[in-house]
């Protein structure tokens, strides 16, 4: 089995995946068109939850947010 790095979607760039979740702050992977102070949509099982990106590491491709 052949692993592919995130980088390498395109589709990675509008689109994340929450890959945790403590006090408040959500971890994703991905988004790489995220910037700063940006609200994003996070979708869960029943609803959308508007979120404000806090933090950006574009080396490790990923984002903190905060419910907004």
């Amino acid at each position: 089995m052949k692993i592919i790095k995130a980088k390498t979607f395109k589709l990675f760039k509008t689109i994340g995946v929450v890959t945790g979740v403590t006090d408040g702050i959500v971890t994703i992977l991905g988004m790489s068109n995220v910037a700063y102070g940006e609200t994003v949509d996070i979708l869960t099982g029943s609803q959308a939850v508007v979120c404000l990106v806090l933090n950006v590491e574009r080396e490790k491709n990923w984002s903190n947010c905060i419910r907004y």
